[in-house]
C-alpha cells in the first residue's frame, strides 16, 4: 500500500506524519520508484510504501480526523484510492 500525502498539508502536519515513518521505518516497506510521478511526490516526501497493514491501520487512526491522506492500492495492473476517514 502507498500513503499519498495531500499537498495542501500544513508543513507542521506533514513533518509529523514523516517524522512518525521514520521512528516506525523498520516497519515500513521501501519506497516506490516504478514512474517518474511516483518519484516526483518520493522527492517531495509525500509518497510512502508500506506493506505492514497493522501499523499502517493504526497510522491512519492516528490522522484520520485530519482527512488529508489517501490510501493507494494496486490490485493487479489497476489502481485505485480513496480519502482516509472517508467511506471506502
Amino acid at each position: 500500500m502507498l500513503l499519498l500525502v495531500d499537498k495542501l498539508w500544513t508543513t507542521r502536519a506533514l513533518f509529523y506524519l514523516l517524522f512518525r515513518i521514520r521512528t516506525h521505518a523498520e516497519n515500513f516497506g521501501s519506497i516506490l520508484y516504478t514512474n517518474q510521478a511516483a518519484h516526483q511526490y518520493f522527492r517531495m516526501g509525500l509518497l510512502i510504501e508500506t506493506t505492514h497493514n497493522y501499523l499502517h491501520d493504526e497510522f491512519l487512526a492516528m490522522h484520520r480526523s485530519l482527512h488529508s491522506v489517501y490510501v493507494v492500492e494496486k490490485t493487479g495492473s489497476a489502481w485505485t484510492h480513496w480519502l482516509a476517514g472517508a467511506d471506502h
